[in-house]
């Protein structure tokens, strides 16, 4: 089984079980996202620098930038209903 599906399978474990995981899902949840709002930041950086140059290379890495905004958005909403 892959990382990401054990830690899809551990997410929704963690919404049966004890505030002591639900508290471990969030720091997972916060990790993946800084390191998700780093990339982002990277994307952003590179599309400018391709854009000048590339036009469609650097459309091509703002629509990445963008995508990986909208799943920072959904791992919020996970974090939020752990908290619920």
């Amino acid at each position: 089984m892959s990382g990401l599906a054990r830690w899809s399978l551990s997410l929704g474990a963690g919404t049966r079980q004890t505030a002591g995981m639900a508290s471990l899902h969030d720091a997972q949840l916060s990790a993946l996202s800084a390191g998700i709002d780093d990339l982002a930041r990277r994307a952003a950086s590179l599309a400018e620098e391709l854009q000048a140059r590339e036009a469609e290379a650097g459309a091509a890495m703002f629509e990445v930038e963008r995508s990986l905004l909208m799943a920072t958005r959904s791992l919020e909403r996970a974090r939020r209903a752990l908290s619920a």
